[in-house]
């Protein structure tokens, strides 16, 4: 794909270090969900440059999610080259009085809360992504009634890998808050050295309303961020051919443009994210007793290429006769076992039954396993127990007399 002529005097200092942006709205207010999609090319990549996949916000309170390229920077003993980052800002001034606060962060997630620009909680992992490859940034927000905040987390997938990873999960302040507004900006930033003429592509934008249907864009604006000959918009294909469903955003050089603005009209053809026609998907389900207890714990294995956990519902049904026995469910992406106390039930055999929901709401096909409850054994049920502390009490008083 041939880009714009890269006609710069090499220490050109009207060169901004934020922008240009690639805006996109939407018909309505609020989201349950945000999906963006970015590549960097080999050609438009440079040290210290941030492709921000997307602005969001949970009511005046903001945040924003992309990938980086560092210069090989040690961050917390490990070297961060191309890395992603989510932030969100607090409403409070004072670091001090935090109140985004970390649920969740994958091994290696580095997390802090940071002053200067307001003040919030950063994270930032190391990855790494690569060239030439597409990848989607997805902000899920979801509420657990009775709870005083707004969990939240970004994910991202890897279109070469077919892979879903969670990155982090946070708690915003203020009960069920939804994701606002009804734009969705990405943009370019040299957020240090002196790098010119890089460029990046944005694929569509997609939100998810709170019941699962989905909104698409009815417009998208590319803004300047300097002069308008120091950068150019245009539409792109995927990469490897050309086309017109994405946007090249380019900055850094004199590429003869004269618009502040520029609008575009991306071929977004399909009704949602391709990874959203699917739906997630458990690979197996295990019971483990725990020795020496009237403990299980039941665990289950997802499949990282269908759409990631939101949630989990567990059943557990007496056998024969299928009667539901007990059922819980909790809003946790990265759990994948849970603990059930079996002295409650009665000796005999149980199957439980575990389902996801995935952050596109959608149910996974139900996971099957059996287990069995053994009848009591003297010296090692809780109920033989307890006889047992009585008997010994009741001898103590009676040779006290």
């Amino acid at each position: 794909m041939k880009i714009p002529p890269d006609n710069y005097p090499k220490d050109r200092a009207d060169v901004p270090t934020s922008g240009p942006s690639i805006t996109s709205w939407f018909s309505e207010n609020e989201a349950e969900l945000l999906y963006v999609e970015q590549y960097v090319p080999w050609a438009g990549d440079n040290i210290h440059i941030y492709w921000s996949g997307c602005n969001f916000y949970f009511g005046e309170r903001g945040g924003y999610a992309g990938i980086q390229h560092q210069n090989d920077n040690l961050v917390g003993g490990q070297i961060f080259t191309y890395n992603n980052i989510c932030s969100i800002w607090d409403l409070a001034s004072d670091p001090a009085e935090a109140e985004v606060r970390l649920d969740y962060g994958i091994e290696g997630l580095y997390s802090g809360h940071f002053g200067g620009e307001g003040t919030g909680l950063h994270t930032s992992h190391p990855m790494p992504w690569r060239l030439d490859q597409w990848y989607a940034i997805v902000i899920r927000r979801w509420f657990i009634p009775g709870e005083s905040v707004t969990r939240m987390g970004m994910f991202m997938y890897s279109y070469t890998d077919t892979k879903w990873t969670h990155y982090m999960s946070a708690s915003v302040s203020g009960p069920d808050i939804p994701l606002s507004g009804n734009t969705c900006t990405g943009f370019l930033e040299r957020f240090n050295g002196d790098a010119l003429g890089y460029h990046g592509y944005y694929g569509q934008h997609f939100r998810m309303s709170n019941d699962g249907s989905w909104q698409k864009p009815y417009a998208y604006q590319a803004t300047a961020g300097g002069e308008p000959d120091t950068w150019n918009a245009m539409l792109v294909g995927d990469g490897e051919d050309d086309g017109d469903a994405n946007i090249m955003l380019i900055a850094g050089g004199s590429y003869g443009n004269t618009e502040s603005t520029i609008r575009l009209e991306p071929n977004q053809f399909d009704p949602k994210p391709k990874p959203a026609m699917f739906t997630a998907a458990i690979l197996s389900v295990s019971v483990v007793p725990q020795v020496g207890t009237e403990k299980v714990i039941f665990a289950w294995k997802n499949d990282e290429s269908t759409p990631p956990q939101l949630s989990y519902a567990i059943e557990i049904r007496a056998l024969p006769g299928d009667e539901l026995v007990a059922f819980y469910s909790e809003a946790l992406p990265q759990k994948r076992s849970s603990i059930f106390n079996t002295a409650e039930l009665a000796p005999g055999d149980y199957e439980v039954t575990i389902t996801v929901t995935d952050i596109f709401n959608q149910a996974s096909l139900p996971a099957e396993t059996t287990f069995n409850v053994a009848a009591p054994v003297w010296g090692s049920c809780s109920l033989c127990r307890r006889v047992q502390a009585w008997v010994l009490k009741f001898v103590r008083r009676l040779l006290n007399q």
